[in-house]
């Protein structure tokens, strides 16, 4: 199916309509039908809502809270693998957190 027949099709309305809050003038014969652009509008927010929601379910996750003497995994810089570390402090104004790395103290979100 191309991308303007499931337009048609998730909405009921064709994207012409949509668009130009009007029917497109043609010759053949259609059936009329009551279009309702309030109810199409609190359908449509209400599908962009639940997309957004979906989305947050599968994006965002919490993490733990790191104490002092935890080990971490930590990468330096984009060319090295990473190096082992253990937390030294927590910040109180952010989830900043201060590692120590081979002897270096390091700041990381």
């Amino acid at each position: 199916m191309g991308p303007v027949l499931l337009l048609i099709l998730e909405s009921g309305v064709s994207p012409a309509k949509l668009l130009l809050r009007k029917g497109v003038r043609t010759n053949i014969p259609q059936v009329v039908e009551q279009y309702d652009e309030e109810l199409f509008r609190g359908k449509e927010a209400h599908l962009k809502e639940r997309q957004k929601r979906n989305a947050d379910d599968r994006r965002a996750k919490e993490l733990e809270v790191l104490k002092p003497g935890d080990l971490v995994w930590i990468k330096c810089s984009k060319d090295k693998e990473g190096e082992s570390g253990r937390v030294v402090a927590g910040r109180e104004e952010g989830a900043f957190y201060d590692f120590q790395v081979g002897g270096r103290v390091l700041r990381r979100n």
